[in-house]
């Protein structure tokens, strides 16, 4: 009996689960359970009153002051959870979440306070704060942009200052988070004063604030220059500062100093350039003639012309004033210079002297001979000088204010010894080193090439005793006092004068004791031998 009662219970509540779809236990493994809590991303701190959105069913719920929020009774199903709250930037949370069997999830998530946030910058990215036109009169268009750094979305919009800004395309709008937008200015360059203009455009945001950039534009001039002090000024030179304050906008293509013996100089007359470029420099004016006032400006050179500072002027000082006079006393290596200071000029001549080279122009950085100090005549000896040989000499002087020199002159040293007769100077070979008979003497000094020079001859008796007056400059001589009274004489020199009609003698000179003999007095005439020394008539 009871057996009966149990499967007819157990039929009963097979119908009514057939009925209903489901069992008990399933009914309550479809209630599930979705936690968790909302903080702040930069602080931690919990986030109160936060709006919590379940989604797909679209249940809505606020986080406690604890940051906290729970969803109960929640079937099985895929959901996601959606948060917002003013001041902070929305989040759909991507994350999904399973329900099944009636579990609980924990989900919590950080929020991002709003912010706001803009730059200018380029068109590579880089931050600026001017936009720059130049001087190019064909550039009037330029671009900056609006860059968004922020988390928000930025409404702008553009103010202009200047009415030369013609116009700013787009003026306003709207730039999405991480996004630049950009912006054309376009000018009037019709509208601009001479030299840099500058204005200001001004980017305003309800969120981030202002922003000003700086529009510059330059219409070129010429460039400003100040002409400085003189200075270091000496009897040929001086040195003249200058300072390029402003380009005028372009490029300075030139900068220096120009200068002349009348006033208002340019750069027609001379000039000494410093190269391109602004800012200070130095010139040192050279070739300036001494005691003499010279006038000064700086300059400056740019596309749209040349500009100077105000005009200086300066008086080079006084070097010495001196004479070279001629040269005597010439020999095969040595010779006598002279000069003379007329004047000390503006202070005191500590040095004079001669100057000597082999090329024109010698300066005291040649060799030099000195002669004392002071005004006046002075003497100096040019020594250890090469025979037959072209130099050049002026005689200079020196003072606190520089060099001043002579007049150049040349000289050629003799390639021979020489002697001084009847106003002429004359060469005088070496001694051959042997005797021989008149004859043979005389061919010998007419057939003579030396140096290159021919025309050689034998002198005469009077030309013979000068050369013995003069024997000890001259030297090479033979001055031995034996002889032969038979037919030579050793100290005997020929000349080629006769000493009798039929021209069968010729006198000779002693040259032991300057005796003026002939051949008649020896032995044997026909056979005298003596020595000889052929001479040459200097020409110049």
């Amino acid at each position: 009996m009871k057996t009966n009662h149990f499967i007819k219970f157990a039929a009963v509540l097979m119908v009514c689960c057939m009925f209903f779809g489901c069992t008990p236990e399933e009914e309550i493994e479809k209630l599930g359970t979705i936690y968790g809590t909302v903080t702040d991303f930069s602080s931690g701190d919990p986030v109160a009153n936060a709006n919590v959105r379940l989604n797909p069913r679209g249940e809505t719920m606020l986080t406690g002051s604890d940051g906290t929020f729970q969803f109960n009774d929640l079937p099985t199903g895929s959901y996601s959870l959606s948060f917002s709250k003013n001041g902070y930037v929305d989040l759909d949370d991507d994350y999904v979440i399973n329900i099944d069997k009636g579990n609980s999830v924990q989900r919590s998530v950080q929020m991002q306070k709003q912010s706001s946030s803009l730059q200018i910058v380029d068109n590579n990215g880089n931050v600026i704060a001017m936009l720059d036109f130049g001087a190019d009169e064909d550039v009037t268009q330029k671009t900056f942009n609006i860059f968004n750094n922020g988390n928000i979305t930025l409404d702008f919009t553009i103010t202009k200052t200047a009415n030369w800004i013609d116009d700013v395309i787009p003026s306003e709008g709207t730039v999405a988070i991480g996004d630049t937008k950009p912006i054309t200015v376009i000018i009037n360059r019709a509208s601009l004063g001479s030299g840099e203009n500058k204005s200001t455009l001004i980017v305003t945001t309800p969120s981030a604030g202002a922003v000003e950039v700086v529009v510059k534009a330059t219409v070129p001039f010429t460039a400003t220059v100040v002409t400085g002090e003189v200075e270091e000024v000496t009897n040929n030179s001086a040195k003249c500062n200058g300072d390029v304050t402003d380009n005028g906008g372009v490029t300075v293509i030139e900068k220096g100093i120009c200068f002349a013996r009348t006033e208002n100089p340019t750069i027609d007359d001379q000039r000494v350039s410093a190269g391109p470029g602004v800012g200070a420099f130095s010139c040192t004016l050279t070739g300036l003639t001494q005691n003499k006032t010279y006038y000064v400006r700086a300059y400056a050179i740019n596309s749209v012309g040349t500009s100077y500072g105000l005009q200086r002027s300066f008086t080079t000082k006084s070097a010495p004033t001196v004479a070279t006079l001629d040269v005597i006393n010439i020999t095969e290596n040595s010779a006598t210079c002279s000069g003379n200071v007329s004047s000390q000029g503006g202070s005191t001549v500590t040095e004079r002297g001669v100057c000597y080279g082999l090329a024109p122009n010698p300066t005291i950085n040649n060799s030099i001979v000195t002669s004392g100090t002071g005004t006046g005549s002075f003497t100096c000896e040019l020594e250890n000088l090469t025979k037959n040989t072209k130099y050049y000499v002026k005689a200079y002087a020196i003072n606190s204010y520089g060099v001043a020199y002579g007049e150049e002159k040349s000289f050629t040293t003799n390639a021979f010894p020489t002697f001084q007769y009847g106003g002429y100077t004359y060469y005088v070979a070496p001694d051959p080193g042997n005797y021989m008979e008149w004859s043979a003497a005389s061919s010998y000094c007419n057939n003579l090439s030396l140096e290159g020079m021919t025309g050689w001859k034998m002198p005469t008796r009077d030309e013979l005793v000068q050369m013995y007056a003069e024997r000890n400059s001259i030297g090479g001589f033979n001055t031995l006092s034996d002889s032969s009274p038979y037919s030579y004489y050793y100290s005997g020199y020929w000349s080629s004068t006769v000493s009798n009609s039929n021209n069968s003698y010729h006198y000779f000179v002693y040259f032991y004791n300057g005796s003026v003999l002939d051949n008649s007095a020896v032995t044997y005439p026909s056979k005298c031998r003596a020595r000889v020394r052929p001479i040459k008539k200097k020409t110049n």
